[in-house]
């Protein structure tokens, strides 16, 4: 898709990081999926990145090493769509344990006309996650600056523990 595309060409940039990307093309058949098992291995990625991906694209024994890495110190983003976190299965799935919201099947995506704004918080705006000027005031500038998304998916509450960096 195109967002794997910009996302990978984007990542690949960085001299500080190395990248590898894996399209998996249909969703798993029982125990057989479009991806090794190996690849959840503990220590094997320090960040997973789903894209638009529901959760039969992996096999069940899949989520859970996914979860089992994350739980050992992976990272794991989840970049939403029309198929990700609640409408993509996820909140059935061994990985709704490590993420920081409740998914709930019918969360979905909202798409207003006008789009929705990314608008970070004083939390957000002095996090390296979100920082993208040379300080806060910049930072807010910058992202206020940008065009609106053309879609959010929607979530249930935060998890305890979870810091809310933007609404």
């Amino acid at each position: 898709t195109w967002d794997f595309k910009y996302l990978m060409l984007s990542i690949a940039t960085s001299p500080d990081i190395e990248v590898e990307g894996e399209v998996i093309p249909s969703p798993a058949v029982g125990d057989k999926g479009g991806i090794k098992d190996d690849e959840f291995t503990p220590g094997r990625y320090d960040v997973y990145v789903l894209s638009d991906m529901a959760a039969e694209f992996l096999t069940a024994r899949q989520q859970e090493m996914l979860a089992d890495a994350v739980k050992k110190g992976a990272g794991l983003i989840m970049l939403g769509g029309r198929n990700s976190f609640g409408p993509g299965g996820w909140g059935r799935t061994p990985v709704a344990d490590v993420l920081p919201v409740e998914v709930h099947p019918g969360d979905g995506q909202i798409e207003p006309p006008d789009g929705v704004r990314f608008v970070p918080n004083a939390n957000g705006l002095n996090s390296y996650l979100l920082q993208i000027g040379s300080d806060p005031a910049n930072t807010r500038k910058l992202w206020e600056s940008l065009p609106s998304l053309l879609g959010s998916n929607r979530f249930g509450e935060p998890k305890k523990g979870a810091e809310i960096l933007a609404n």
